[in-house]
């Protein structure tokens, strides 16, 4: 089922049980966010390797107990981008660094060598 222009449900189901929960303002942001990539690179496409975990799930990867992940609040990801017709990911960092610009103040915002970890907390976090 589609969510939004460019994010459908499956994306957004937890590996293990394939429940499904997902915050609308995620959703939301993570349109601003493509919108302001496609401006900047003309087409880029937003891979989600983790949105919504499942308790068991969350501790099979080792997240925290009070993950974002388990609110449906949170999304780890990769950025790619097309550029004269060739796909070429984003670094983490790079991720990370737009991220940090658009929302400055407010929302949690993690790097890691390989994705970047967004989510819609109340407050701010980052890492």
């Amino acid at each position: 089922m589609k969510l939004s222009k460019h994010f459908d449900e499956s994306e957004f189901k937890c590996k293990c049980c394939g429940a499904v929960k997902v915050s609308p303002l995620l959703i939301e942001e993570l349109e601003h966010f493509h919108e302001y990539l496609d401006k900047i690179y003309g087409k880029c496409y937003i891979n989600i390797n983790s949105a919504f975990r499942c308790n068991e799930h969350n501790k099979a990867v080792g997240g925290a107990d009070k993950s974002q992940h388990k609110l449906g609040t949170a999304v780890d990801i990769k950025v790619d981008i097309l550029i004269k017709g060739i796909v070429r990911r984003l670094s983490a960092s790079a991720v990370h660094e737009f991220l940090m610009g658009i929302y400055k103040d407010k929302y949690g915002i993690g790097r890691y060598h390989t994705f970047t970890h967004f989510d819609v907390r109340e407050g701010k976090a980052r890492w």
